[in-house]
């Protein structure tokens, strides 16, 4: 994992995973990522979470990492990573 400008990623098969987990009223983290593919000279992203919550900054963190691999392997049904726009 990587820290850029205070944020963490993960490179994953050419993609660009970015957790965006917040602190939720009840003090739980949630899962909540983006997913970037660069194309050239442009690129795509999309948006994805889940009703997941996480005691610590830290399971939240690691969970989206899993979460955003797992998408971009094609292990969840109805969830694609980004590709580009044609």
């Amino acid at each position: 994992m990587n820290i850029d400008n205070n944020n963490l990623y993960q490179n994953y098969k050419g993609y660009i995973i970015k957790p965006n987990t917040l602190e939720l009223i009840n003090g739980k983290w949630n899962l909540e990522i983006s997913i970037e593919k660069y194309f050239g000279s442009g690129f795509t992203v999309k948006q994805y979470n889940a009703a997941n919550q996480f005691n610590s900054y830290e399971e939240a963190i690691e969970a989206c990492i899993k979460f955003g691999k797992e998408i971009i392997d094609g292990k969840i049904n109805g969830l694609e990573p980004p590709e580009k726009d044609i």
